[in-house]
């Protein structure tokens, strides 16, 4: 099945049926493994996408498809569009997905007429499998998506070799969040299919774009105080061995030449790659993380699986 996902777009959240049936749910939590359908818009196409992705989500909710999705579309970064359908387990995402278009014809009806229109709208499209890491996530349980309008996404790629850095950092950040009770909440999900190994997504819902004016009030001095010295000290990259000459003939390398780097420190102490202005791990043990916000969408949306 095409549309999976948690997350997108833009249009009023009050006046839609699907945040009404959003909030009637019961709230459980976000879901074990989430698929995400990732399409880049044509230029000038992103009006006629969206009415073709509306038809699309109503028509599989009056087939009562299995699969659910939430959709939403990007205000920073290139113009995609995201599709989150949420599972318990990879066997559940076959059985809704896969599986329901194999055995209910209605579906693949539906499923082909609107793919097709589609590739009208978008130059490419990426499947993405993630599950999630409640050890790494900030009051991730407590987080019902349904109830807000944006969602400011993380995009982390790990270093190979240094996912435990990683991981050390990230839970320094979020027991810092927990004792200074910072007022945010974020879901990291680790991507286990379609992108490179060591990649993590960090969703932070936001009610408006005021919460992305308040950060760096939100992890001021109460926060850095809660980060603490040895925090501080954890947080920085670590020094690494660089190799700066390789040569000879193919199959074949001369020793390297080795020069160890210091990271660059900021002027209260903090080095300037350990934790970005939101409080999270910078680019220590990972490349440079990228961060865009996105516009729910539920005009496009099958539910919200909340």
């Amino acid at each position: 099945m095409k549309k999976v996902l948690f997350l997108l777009a833009v249009v009023s959240l009050l006046v839609s049926p699907v945040v009404a049936q959003a909030q009637d749910q019961p709230y459980s939590g976000p879901p074990k493994v989430i698929r995400i359908i990732r399409e880049e818009v044509k230029v000038g196409k992103g009006t006629v996408h969206e009415a073709n992705e509306t038809a699309w989500a109503r028509t599989f909710a009056d087939a009562k498809s299995p699969d659910n999705w939430i959709g939403m579309d990007s205000t920073t970064g290139n113009n995609e569009a995201w599709f989150v359908s949420g599972y318990d387990t990879m066997s559940d995402m076959e059985k809704r997905t896969i599986q329901a278009l194999n055995t209910v014809p209605a579906l693949r009806a539906i499923d082909t007429k609107y793919s097709s229109q589609d590739g009208e709208f978008v130059s490419s499209t990426r499947s993405v499998v993630a599950v999630y890491r409640d050890d790494l996530s900030y009051q991730g349980l407590k987080t019902n998506v349904g109830l807000f309008r944006y969602l400011y996404v993380t995009t982390v790629r790990v270093r190979p070799g240094h996912e435990s850095e990683f991981v050390e950092a990230t839970k320094i950040s979020r027991a810092a969040h927990e004792k200074a009770t910072v007022p945010e909440r974020w879901s990291v999900f680790e991507v286990t299919e379609g992108m490179p190994r060591g990649t993590y997504l960090i969703f932070e819902p936001l009610k408006s774009m005021a919460d992305v004016d308040a950060f760096p009030q939100t992890h001021g001095k109460v926060y850095q105080d809660a980060v603490g010295d040895d925090g501080r000290k954890r947080l920085r990259p670590k020094r690494s061995l660089q190799p700066t000459r390789t040569s000879g003939r193919l199959g074949m390398q001369k020793p390297l030449s080795l020069v160890r780097r210091k990271a660059p420190k900021s002027p209260q102490g903090i080095s300037d790659t350990s934790m970005n202005t939101r409080g999270h791990p910078g680019p220590a043990p990972v490349r440079l993380p990228q961060q865009r916000i996105f516009n729910l969408c539920p005009q496009v949306s099958d539910w919200y699986q909340s």
